[in-house]
């Protein structure tokens, strides 16, 4: 009995595959692959389209997610980040309820894509490159899976780093502006004691231009009264100089 690959060659969109072995008779039945975040984010247009929800862009999709890796991390950071989150936390609690069927499934998909190249190699030579496809296939899906998640949590990581650096940022602005506020009071409390000191000099120097003044109207009015006494010695001397002239007259007259 060949072996049936019920989809279709070349196209990746597919979601699981049966195979069935010519020999054993059994019949493996994969379980579809979880799609990635990513889709959350678009609509399919064609096979090779997809449209952004975000942004209504048109976005290549060639049979992986690289393309719409690359739109959401350069203009939908924010809104991927969060989803990503999301999506991982219950990727975790599913993983908790379920065990590890997903490693089980990816070294199942990898057993059977071997035992069907082993068992028919010579029979089906046109179908080894099939399953070597859907070996390929699972394998490429779950690398990229992996690098979601790495990019996820290394832009989580990013982002941690980001809000410890804004934080510190703040913490350093915070002692910046206590500095300044610091400086700004002695500032003040200097120019403050700086016009205190001034009035004190100019009330001292008020004071002394007043004593100065005083001592200058005392001094003229000592010199107007010298002056005064000045002008009565010298009236009292003329007086008593005219008295003295009569006198000395008489006594001359009696000497002759």
């Amino acid at each position: 009995m060949a072996p049936i690959f019920p989809y279709e060659l070349g196209s990746r969109s597919n979601v699981g595959c049966t195979i069935r072995l010519p020999k054993s008779g059994f019949q493996y039945s994969m379980a579809p692959r979880k799609r990635s975040v990513v889709w959350s984010f678009f609509r399919a247009v064609d096979e090779k389209k997809v449209t952004c929800l975000l942004c209504l862009e048109t976005v290549l999709h060639c049979g992986h997610t690289t393309n719409m890796l690359r739109h959401l991390r350069s203009k939908h950071l924010n809104e991927y980040s969060s989803a990503a989150a999301s999506k991982d936390r219950r990727s975790v609690a599913a993983d908790d309820n379920n065990g590890d069927s997903g490693p089980k499934h990816t070294n199942l998909s990898r057993r059977i894509g071997e035992v069907a190249l082993k068992q028919s190699p010579g029979k089906f030579p046109g179908r080894s490159d099939d399953c070597i496809y859907v070996n390929i296939a699972c394998e490429g899906e779950v690398r990229v899976l992996e690098r979601e998640r790495e990019l996820t949590e290394a832009l989580r990581r990013a982002q941690q780093q980001e809000a410890r650096a804004l934080e510190q940022q703040r913490e350093l602005l915070e002692t910046l502006r206590r500095a300044n506020a610091r400086e700004a009071s002695a500032e003040k409390e200097a120019l403050e004691t700086l016009r205190r000191s001034q009035e004190q000099e100019a009330r001292c120097l008020q004071r002394e231009r007043e004593d100065l003044q005083r001592e200058r109207v005392e001094l003229q009015m000592e010199k107007e009264r010298m002056q005064r006494e000045r002008e009565e010695l010298e009236c009292l001397r003329r007086e008593s100089g005219q008295e003295r002239s009569p006198v000395q007259t008489r006594s001359s007259l009696s000497l002759v």
